[in-house]
């Protein structure tokens, strides 16, 4: 429980990260505020989980809704905190906070922004990569080779499909995984975009026209790589 609640701390501060980073903001030393009435949220407003069921999910404010993804976040990196802490060795509690921390502040920068951010994304993997080098995992080239040729292809035929920061990530992640993790990786982030895009086509009667993709990459490495 306690290693859940702190990373629900965690994931209320990663929101704020990945909302203010982008837009070179401070997400150090100035506190929270609302979106709307840009006032500074009281103490009570910043408890993770509570505050939002409490809030009824509304600024006591201006009365304005506040925003769902945080509350969500807070739940989901709760989860994922508690999942790295209870990994069986040091080796895959660092490879997991690491690796799952930097999908998860990229998904939320793609959720907001569409964009898959560089200050996150290099010095995140550049520490992943030293920790797999340092205690001496498998590097799969062929997987590498494999991902190239999916580039090419969707470079020349499906250009629009992925943007280039979610080959960039894949590029990251991949020379990681094997054939059939990779795979699975792809099975599962497609199959969860697809779901994702009928359920907003049935209940909103009309589908969007851009869908974030790292988080369902983000899902797919969960599940092919971590469980």
């Amino acid at each position: 429980m306690i290693y859940f609640l702190l990373g629900s701390c965690l994931g209320s501060f990663l929101c704020v990260v990945a909302q203010r980073l982008p837009l070179k903001q401070d997400f150090i030393f100035s506190r929270s505020c609302c979106d709307h009435c840009r006032k500074t949220l009281r103490f009570w407003e910043l408890i993770p989980i509570i505050s939002g069921l409490f809030l009824c999910f509304h600024c006591q404010r201006c009365g304005k809704r506040i925003s769902f993804i945080s509350w969500l976040v807070e739940i989901i990196y709760g989860g994922i905190f508690y999942f790295c802490c209870t990994q069986s060795s040091t080796f895959m509690q660092f490879i997991a906070l690491v690796w799952l921390t930097a999908a998860t502040l990229l998904s939320l920068t793609d959720y907001f922004y569409f964009l898959v951010e560089p200050k996150i994304l290099y010095p995140l993997h550049l520490l992943l990569w030293g920790g797999m080098f340092y205690f001496h995992q498998p590097f799969y080239v062929s997987t590498f080779l494999l991902l190239v040729i999916l580039g090419i292809f969707f470079w020349f035929s499906l250009r629009d499909s992925m943007g280039m920061g979610d080959w960039l990530l894949l590029a990251f992640w991949v020379p990681w995984l094997t054939l059939e993790q990779f795979s699975l990786l792809l099975f599962v982030a497609s199959l969860s975009a697809l779901v994702v895009f009928l359920g907003n086509y049935l209940f909103r009667k009309q589908p969007p026209q851009r869908l974030p993709f790292v988080p369902f990459l983000s899902l797919g490495l969960f599940v092919a790589y971590f469980l």
